[in-house]
């Protein structure tokens, strides 16, 4: 539950459901229509609190329009070559 939104729900979703629910509603192509959330600052203790619900708000919404969640990325400046012992397979896979 984050604190800068006027309508909290104890029990609601959590951030890996509603990323969740969002990229699967982006997989089907049918959004049309999408109702954008409701963020007050003046409702937060602090900054932080401000800043954590307005990311997660932002994350939701760009989930809703394709983006993706990301995970850990290697430097991809110069691709691995099948040679390079050091590196694992999921190091390998690079995400354009």
């Amino acid at each position: 539950m984050h604190p800068a939104t006027g309508t909290p729900v104890a029990g609601g979703l959590t951030y890996c459901e509603g990323m969740y629910i969002t990229e699967e509603i982006h997989n089907t192509r049918l959004l049309s229509a999408l109702d954008l959330v409701e963020v007050n600052p003046r409702l937060a203790a602090s900054e932080e609190e401000v800043k954590a619900t307005v990311s997660l708000a932002v994350d939701v919404t760009a989930s809703s329009f394709g983006q993706t969640r990301e995970g850990g990325h290697i430097v991809y400046d110069q691709l691995p070559t099948p040679s390079s012992p050091d590196i694992s397979e999921s190091e390998e896979r690079v995400r354009i």
